[in-house]
């Protein structure tokens, strides 16, 4: 909670200092979470081959939370972002009300489907080879949105 609170702050700064679209952002805060799943179980891995009480310690008590808090930084600093795309015409209240309910029912069900369905039944690494999948595709479609193509750009047009 607390990377989710640091990362919108750090996401809210950005829309009122930067006058571009926050759409290149969100692209790439998009990419990063895709990213994060393996890269998750990789040091999960690495951390496994390693032993004794040292190890074990630094890795529950620094590493861990430390990830934890950067994941939660990820998605804290992209609500913001998408909440300017989303009400960039100046819409009512009552739509912001929509994104946040459509946030916690997406949060909620990803929730119960990864450790009630595809933990157990995949396993960890199949799980976070998953979830990258998923999270690449917005990220395929954020950045199909917010950068041209390069055909458009070498032809000046």
């Amino acid at each position: 909670m607390a990377g989710i609170a640091i990362g919108s702050w750090l996401g809210m700064r950005r829309i009122r200092r930067v006058n571009s679209s926050p759409c290149r952002a969100v692209a790439t805060t998009q990419f990063l979470l895709a990213l994060s799943a393996p890269m998750l179980m990789l040091l999960v891995s690495l951390f496994a081959q390693l032993s004794g009480i040292t190890t074990s310690w630094l890795a529950a008590q620094c590493v861990f939370p430390a990830l934890a808090a950067l994941c939660g930084m990820l998605g804290g600093y992209q609500f913001p972002l998408a909440t300017a795309i989303y009400l960039h015409d100046g819409s009512s209240q009552r739509r912001l009300g929509t994104l946040y309910a459509i946030d916690l029912l997406g949060g909620c069900l990803g929730a119960l489907v990864l450790s009630g369905y595809l933990i157990p039944v995949f396993g960890f690494w199949k799980t976070a080879w998953f979830t990258a999948a998923v999270n690449l595709a917005p990220a395929l479609l954020a950045a199909r949105t917010c950068f041209p193509p390069l055909a458009k750009n070498v032809k000046g047009e």
